[in-house]
């Protein structure tokens, strides 16, 4: 089931991050490190705005949604129309603070597409969200996809005809959100502001949701810490150019993630709510299992492949600066997304929130002190090693405590056969001797990347035939409830 329902979410997981991976890579072609960084820090941004204003009602209702009988969920459409009018406010006033703390001009244009932008992203997060808890999968896509790929397309095309600015861009993406939200709102049956409010429901999903907004906003700083650091202590065109590597290496590495917790939380909940704890934990341990198989060797191959892949694609004035980042940034990106994905699920499903708040505070002090000071001494591949450190403490405390306390069955043996495979293809990448064939950046990507993929499923296989002949079975088994 896991499988299967894996490659239905696959479209969705996939296709707007890589636009958003590409779109990273295209605006280094366009915009100055300076620009570039205000770029990136409003898309920053738009994540806090999102766990401030909306993140404690999505949880909510992907942890609840689902289990209510059709003929009561009125009372939560209601409160959710609610919901969306007045948060659009807390979205705005984020985007503006973030202009303020960039000390930008904030010209007309840049507010309002930062606004724009904003508002409009973080409705549709949500939306695409609760289409997830009906595993309504065609909506979630649209709601994942039309606003990344469609936005890009509208952004470009503002950029040169327009001006290589971040307002133009913003503006781009804005409109294509608002037009998956044109089709979002009547599919999801979004109902209009009415009085009286479901106060219960609201307070219900508060006391549900609040700790998550303080794991969130913690789990913020933890992500793009580094980017406050580096602004503030060396400036708009240093954001800029640590952006590139960081932003690359995190959205890398947080695709091949997404790919299987889109799938396995929904999975893990229903199993729960049926009264069965053990075949929860089964769920999200398999999809640990997935997710380890996923982020470890890809995290592998774009560290191998860094020096072709940026030349190939990230403009010269930003390749020197990527070249030593990425690589570190994907390799704490991984780090960061195994636990998010994994161990934080579990937490998430014991509604152990708490300790989750605890963990990203230490983790979210750790980030901060360790840019810093890596800043100082390193300079700007310091400030990511800084950081790098940081998820691994963060990691290693998350999954010690759901061992300990609710005795979650680590899958120790699968995993230690995942990192053997991703061994064994690194090691038969660094045999070839790439460097003395002479050929090009793009050849050498394709050629290092294909091997890379053959070898690691040939020793996966070898090493772990029970973990494909399960993956198999599940994906050609029909599943009788999907919508």
């Amino acid at each position: 089931m896991l499988i299967r329902h894996t490659f239905l979410y696959l479209p969705a997981q996939l296709i707007g991050p890589f636009v958003q991976f590409v779109a990273a890579l295209v605006w280094t072609h366009f915009m100055a490190p300076d620009l570039y960084g205000v770029l990136t820090f409003i898309f920053a941004a738009q994540d806090l705005a999102f766990v401030f204003s909306l993140s404690w009602w999505s949880q909510y209702t992907l942890r609840y949604f689902a289990l209510l009988p059709p003929a009561d969920r009125q009372p939560y459409r209601t409160a959710e129309s609610a919901v969306l009018v007045s948060t659009a406010l807390i979205q705005a006033a984020v985007a503006i603070g973030a202009l303020v703390l960039l000390r930008v001009e904030p010209t007309v244009p840049l507010v309002l597409g930062a606004v724009a932008f904003t508002v409009t992203r973080c409705i549709t997060q949500h939306l695409s969200e609760r289409a997830r808890s009906e595993h309504r999968i065609f909506d979630y896509t649209v709601g994942q996809t039309v606003g990344p790929v469609a936005g890009f397309g509208l952004a470009l095309l503002a950029v040169i005809g327009i001006a290589p600015t971040p307002e133009c861009a913003l503006i781009g993406y804005a409109g294509a959100q608002a037009a998956a939200l044109i089709w979002l709102l009547p599919r999801l049956h979004v109902a209009r502001v009415s009085w009286p409010l479901p106060g219960d429901i609201i307070q219900t999903a508060l006391g549900f949701g609040l700790p998550i907004v303080i794991a969130g906003a913690i789990g913020w700083i933890s992500l793009n810490g580094i980017r406050v650091v580096v602004e503030h202590a060396a400036g708009a065109t240093a954001l800029g150019l640590v952006a590139v590597g960081w932003g690359l290496g995190q959205r890398f590495t947080g695709v091949a993630a997404t790919l299987v917790s889109a799938a396995s939380f929904p999975l893990a909940v229903r199993s729960f709510a049926s009264g069965s704890r053990n075949d929860a934990f089964r769920q999200l341990a398999q999809g640990g299992v997935l997710l380890i198989a996923l982020v470890l060797p890809a995290t592998a191959g774009l560290c191998l492949l860094t020096r072709p892949f940026v030349e190939l694609t990230v403009s010269r004035s930003f390749q020197e600066a990527t070249m030593i980042i990425l690589p570190l940034a994907a390799i704490a990106g991984g780090v960061r997304n195994i636990r998010i994905h994994f161990a934080d699920q579990v937490l998430i499903l014991m509604e152990r929130i708490d300790v989750g708040i605890v963990i990203n505070v230490i983790e979210a002090v750790c980030v901060i002190a360790g840019a810093w000071t890596g800043l100082h001494l390193g300079g700007l591949a310091g400030a990511v090693e800084g950081c790098l450190v940081a998820s691994v403490i963060g990691a290693a405390l998350c999954f010690g405590y759901i061992r300990w306390k609710f005795a979650f069955p680590l899958p120790w043996s699968s995993a230690g056969r995942i990192f053997l495979a991703s061994a064994i293809m690194v090691a038969a990448l660094l045999l070839v001797p790439w460097e003395t064939l002479h050929i090009g950046s793009a050849v050498r990507i394709a050629l290092e990347g294909g091997l890379g993929v053959i070898v690691y499923a040939v020793a996966l296989g070898c090493l772990e035939p029970q973990f494909i002949r399960i993956g198999w079975r599940q994906l050609v088994t029909p599943v009788a409830e999907e919508r």
